[in-house]
């Protein structure tokens, strides 16, 4: 995939640090040279409700823009190095920024590349699988900062099976392998085979899939330092036309119970609930929810979407202390009425 290199472009809002938070702009903007690429750009004071789907935060004391793994791998080990605190942004979906906003420097990965892989290049890290299931396997190699949404657009161009539960889900790639994003059952952790990572000394290293621990919303990179920078998930040769339906279907049942784009909201905000009987699957956290009566609930501006239980939205104007006052009542709710504790699939970010 080329790229086109730009000058790094440095821009600046006048505004200080929210009060009760460290200010590392001085020692970001004194640093500049270690963290920064040729195709980065920086914007300090940058207001975190244009970055995220739920359209709440204050501001980070830095926003940076990498659009390669140089300037992803330049920026993060320019940050360590300099001892400033960084958050990995993806497609802003997922997170609940803090009112106070982000200490240190929040770094937009914009590294996009989908590139079909020859598997006798890699055969040896194959795992064994038939000769036949590997004449119907499609190799694809995927840059973090991808959307989910232009991985499954390529699958569906291409005839390619197995991402479709992908479709419609909002943010990256780096993000979903973070949080094993999914649906209906599957996670993206089930496609992956490979992958790069930036490790916590920030090297670049390569593991295999039973490295991350995949689990429900989950992965090893949760607990560790090591970066997403690309991984290789497999798919399988397919029928355009089943592929694309079954895409389209996805998406359409998605609009029906999904708040609209121009509606604040971060996602499902709560996990499904682990089921009693061993091997069942998830309870629906909005099952819950409804039963308890949320969908009458709201706290300030945020208030719970009227078509679905598990989304907090914000119409215009809701704070991060709102929804996490709201969220709060709402697990009290769940508690009180089915003994059960609701977690927080949202990110909570300060």
């Amino acid at each position: 995939m080329q790229r086109t290199a730009v000058m790094t472009t440095t821009s600046t809002i006048t505004t200080s640090a929210a009060p009760g938070r460290a200010d590392y702009s001085q020692l970001i903007k004194n640093g500049e040279s270690l963290i920064l690429s040729d195709d980065s750009k920086i914007i300090y004071g940058a207001d975190m409700r244009e970055h995220t789907t739920f359209m709440i935060g204050g501001r980070a004391d830095a926003y940076i823009e990498v659009s390669s793994p140089e300037g992803l791998i330049q920026a993060v080990s320019g940050a360590r190095a300099s001892g400033i605190p960084y958050f990995i942004l993806g497609g802003g979906s997922n997170l609940l920024i803090d009112d106070k906003g982000i200490a240190g420097i929040v770094i937009k990965n914009r590294y996009k590349n989908i590139t079909v892989l020859d598997p006798q290049n890699f055969d040896y890290l194959i795992p064994a699988i038939s000769r036949e299931e590997l004449e119907k396997s499609v190799f694809l190699l995927i840059g973090s900062g991808t959307k989910l949404s232009e991985v499954v657009n390529f699958a569906c161009d291409n005839a390619l099976t197995g991402c479709e539960f992908l479709a419609g889900i909002p943010g990256t790639f780096g993000g979903a392998v973070y949080g094993n994003a999914g649906a209906y059952g599957k996670g993206v952790g089930d496609l992956v085979v490979m992958a790069k990572l930036i490790d916590a000394a920030s090297a670049v290293c390569c593991v295999e899939r039973d490295f991350f621990n995949f689990n429900y919303r989950a992965s090893r990179l949760k607990t560790t330092k090591d970066l997403l920078l690309s991984a290789v998930i497999r798919l399988r040769r397919g029928e355009e036309k089943a592929v694309k339906s079954e895409v389209d279907k996805i998406i359409t049942e998605r609009h029906l119970k999904h708040p609209p784009e121009y509606i604040g909201c971060a996602g499902s905000y709560f996990k499904n609930v682990t089921p009693v009987t061993p091997n069942a699957r998830r309870i629906a956290a909005g099952y819950f929810l409804e039963l308890a009566g949320a969908k009458d609930m709201k706290y300030g501006c945020a208030e719970v979407y009227s078509k679905h239980a598990n989304f907090i939205i914000n119409p215009g104007g809701a704070s991060c202390a709102e929804v996490l006052r709201l969220a709060a009542a709402l697990k009290s709710k769940v508690l009180e009425k089915f003994g059960v504790m609701l977690e927080e699939e949202v990110l909570h970010v300060k």
